[in-house]
């Protein structure tokens, strides 16, 4: 998973590269757009429900300088999670 979202190492940091990031949550959606359009949902909810998981995602990265420990660290206290380590992530998440 790491090259799909363009991880690198640079001054002892882990990043996340933005466009792959971006690109890797969009596709990770897709289950539901599948589900919205399985319930027939109107255009608008479906919109909504997939961009609010995107725009959060890029703002918590955004806000952790595209930094992982940082955007895991913001990620898990905006879903209201225990912090999880870069280097061990927890495989429940």
């Amino acid at each position: 998973m790491r090259w799909l979202a363009g991880v690198n190492e640079s001054g002892g940091k882990t990043y996340l590269n933005k466009e792959q990031f971006e690109e890797l949550w969009g596709w990770l959606q897709v289950p539901v757009l599948v589900a919205v359009a399985e319930r027939k949902a109107s255009a608008g909810s479906s919109r909504v429900e997939v961009e609010i998981p995107i725009a959060a995602a890029c703002e918590t990265a955004r806000e952790a300088g595209y930094e992982l420990g940082k955007f895991l660290e913001l990620w898990g206290m905006r879903d209201g999670r225990e912090t999880v380590s870069a280097e061990e992530p927890s495989v429940s998440q």
